[in-house]
């Protein structure tokens, strides 16, 4: 009888059940396709560029080939004339380090000749006898080469420069003496390839020779001596020391650098037999942020839905035993709570942005490529190229200056940082820069912090001019305004921004990043952050440098009148401005332990005051009378930390208590109308006990999801 009563709503939620299955089924499935199709794209875009960048490396070392080989084509079975030589060698290609001819005599073993090298960044033509141009006792060198014709070796240490070399050389033996003509690539050189290329957002990379010897690192202890077999100790990678054996291949492994899950992917150097390692991490193949949160949450919420209405339709079937009902409601809470704890895990791992904070409107410079386009872009008005390298761009770039316009490179260096107030952080750090004779002429030195309180201190404590080059330190301790958004807290994440001007406004200057002073750019290693930095109850999750223009609605006085009125005006509005942004989250255990246990406290009283309320009569309303101001304690406590203007998600909990407290207070008055057990008050009463908890956590998951999704 009863089951045909229900019979409609059975069917009703049946169909309710199989509808809400095939969309969080469909939502599962498109998931799962979506981070497949990402991941599988990013692991081959992350071949395709170890591939190409082995093709760069490989292409600047084989130049050393073909400018030794050129000089033997030129020399011949002519006399070896000093003169002649010279001119020969000044024809050495800028982007090589140096290019030479030694004259060995076999009688007495000594050497002479000439060496065109690139030292302390000027072109020098040395001769071999002047020992005072050495560095270091030549003789290794000199036999290493002399013995190793038409082959590449290295690294040598170039007795000139004191650097680590690549080098390729041939001997012409004559009758009486060896002629060996040879030409160098530094190894900082390779580096600078990789830093300006492909060194950024992608990931870094490193060079490991045929002896397991990593020889190019960003971090330079890594290359002091370190091998496969240390690095596969410091990442626990044992498959790391067997890299050498293959041309090219892939691992999985946590990256000595950012301990972030990353793929290496590996390529043989042709010319040299040296490894190419690009070390990639693994979240470049995540979905965007708000796309991973979103069908996080959908999946969830749908696969609560689904649960909810199969625990209805057992209900209607055979919970007419209230120890059952009871334990369907349990089942029902439990729900309802795990789907808020993974609500708040999406939430906690790919964080929200706020449309209106400042960062969000920031356009990243995450590598030097990144950089010279955005400059090009707005030196030339041109839009920003994204197309793919070619050998004629990357050149270019390698090349690159800042000849147009006037940049003024501008570094960073933070470490400490504090929330002073809801809408300021105070800093303390150091900020440099760098002027070059000739282009900064009669630009004055300084920057301003346009965001800084009156209580900002810049102090000069370094500055030094070695050739062309001006370098000042400044010591920085400012309080900084900030826009922060709390609407989703504790699940708010801060980007403090520090914008940078430069201390003349009257002159069209743009700062640029000083990009060669930060050995990883990527994201997650946090460039411009001391390692000793921290905020309390905050964890850093990345940095970077960026673009802003903003619209002005002044002039700053920057105009001069004439007969007519106005000329010679300056309009500072849309002038790309400097940013340095720190993106911080909110860790969470101060919120549970501060938040989150009194609510759970207050609910709890509130529920065993409702179930055990007939017995303590109209007494009972005083036990309410203290719940509620607890209630109104507790949000007063969570208010002073909270800016009174914003209405945030946490809150809204406090709002849902007190609409439980008004409803289980209606339903308390009702059952106390009756002592009548078979009463319909008692009766209702009954099944409002029962549903209290679903429905407090099932009204709490709607408000997590409407704020958090």
């Amino acid at each position: 009888m009863i089951m045909q009563k229900n019979k409609p709503l059975i069917v009703l939620l049946a169909c309710l059940s199989i509808i809400s299955g095939a969309a969080t089924l469909f939502f599962i499935i498109s998931y799962l396709n979506k981070i497949a199709i990402a991941r599988h794209a990013t692991f081959q875009q992350a071949i395709a560029t170890t591939q190409q960048t082995d093709n760069q490396i490989d292409r600047f070392i084989k130049v050393l080939e073909t400018t030794t080989k050129n000089l033997v084509a030129f020399i011949g079975d002519n006399p070896v004339d000093s003169k002649i030589i010279q001119q020969e060698l000044l024809k050495k290609p800028l982007f090589i380090t140096g290019s030479g001819c030694i004259i060995f005599n076999k009688a007495n073993k000594q050497a002479t000749g000439l060496y065109y090298v690139e030292k302390n960044g000027q072109q020098q033509l040395i001769s071999l006898t002047d020992q005072s141009a050495f560095v270091i006792d030549p003789t290794p060198f000199f036999e290493a080469i002399k013995n190793n014709s038409d082959s590449y070796m290295g690294p040598l240490i170039d007795p000139f420069t004191g650097e680590k070399v690549i080098v390729y050389a041939h001997t012409i033996t004559r009758n009486d003496t060896s002629v060996v003509l040879f030409s160098t690539q530094s190894l900082n050189h390779l580096h600078h390839v990789l830093n300006t290329l492909y060194m950024g957002k992608q990931g870094y990379w490193f060079i490991v020779d045929t002896h397991d010897q990593i020889i190019i690192h960003p971090r330079t202890p890594m290359t002091n001596h370190p091998t496969l077999q240390d690095l596969a100790k410091i990442t626990d990678t044992p498959a790391l020391t067997t890299l050498t054996k293959k041309a090219n291949g892939t691992l999985t492994y946590t990256n000595e650098v950012t301990h972030q899950p990353s793929w290496l992917i590996y390529q043989k150097i042709i010319s040299t037999g040296w490894l190419l390692c690009g070390v990639f991490e693994q979240m470049q193949a995540e979905l965007p942020h708000d796309e991973n949160r979103q069908y996080l949450i959908l999946i969830s919420s749908g696969l609560l839905l689904l649960f909810l209405l199969i625990m209805g339709i057992i209900t209607l079937l055979f919970a007419s035993v209230r120890t059952h009902q009871w334990m369907l409601t349990a089942l029902a809470s439990c729900a309802c709570i795990a789907t808020i704890g993974i609500v708040w895990y999406a939430a906690k791992r790919y964080p929200i942005f706020v449309n209106y904070d400042a960062a969000h409107t920031i356009t990243p410079i995450e590598n030097k490529v990144e950089l010279y386009r955005f400059l090009d872009h707005v030196s030339k008005k041109k839009d920003i190229e994204t197309e793919s390298l070619d050998d004629k761009k990357l050149d270019y770039y390698l090349a690159y200056r800042y000849k147009v316009g006037r940049y003024i490179p501008t570094g960073t260096f933070i470490h400490y940082m504090h929330f002073v107030s809801p809408s300021q952080v105070q800093i303390v750090g150091y900020v440099w820069q760098r002027y070059f004779e000739g282009t900064h002429d009669g630009i004055m030195r300084g920057f301003v912090l346009p965001q800084a309180t009156s209580d900002a201190s810049i102090t000069e404590v370094f500055h030094t001019k070695i050739g062309r080059q001006e370098t000042i330190i400044w010591r920085v301790n400012a309080t900084l305004n900030q826009n922060f958004s709390y609407i989703r807290y504790p699940f708010d994440t801060r980007e403090i921004t520090i914008q940078l001007w430069h201390a003349d406004f009257g002159q069209n200057i743009v700062l640029v990043p000083d990009l060669d002073s930060y050995p990883l750019l990527t994201q997650t290693s946090l460039p411009g952050l001391s390692g000793n930095a921290y905020i309390p109850n905050w964890q850093f999750e990345s940095s970077y440098f960026g673009y802003q223009s903003y619209l002005y609605n002044t002039l700053f006085g920057l105009y001069t009148y004439g007969p007519f009125g106005i000329y010679n005006l300056f309009n500072k509005s849309y002038t790309p401005e400097l940013h340095f942004v720190v993106t911080t989250q909110r860790l969470l255990m101060d919120t549970l332990i501060d938040d989150l246990l009194p609510l759970f406290l207050i609910a709890l009283l509130l529920f065993v005051v409702f179930i055990t309320d007939i017995g303590h009569g109209y007494q009972v309303f005083a036990a309410y009378a203290s719940i509620f101001f607890g209630i109104v304690v507790a949000q007063l406590h969570f208010r002073g930390k909270i800016p009174s203007n914003q209405l945030v998600y946490f809150e809204n909990i406090y709002v849902i208590m007190y609409l439980a407290l008004i409803i289980t207070l209606l339903f308390t008055f009702l059952k106390l109308q009756s002592t009548d057990p078979n009463s319909p008050q008692l009766r209702r009463g009954k099944i409002a006990e029962i549903l209290y908890w679903p429905i407090l956590l099932s009204s709490i998951v709607l408000l997590t999801v409407f704020y958090l999704y």
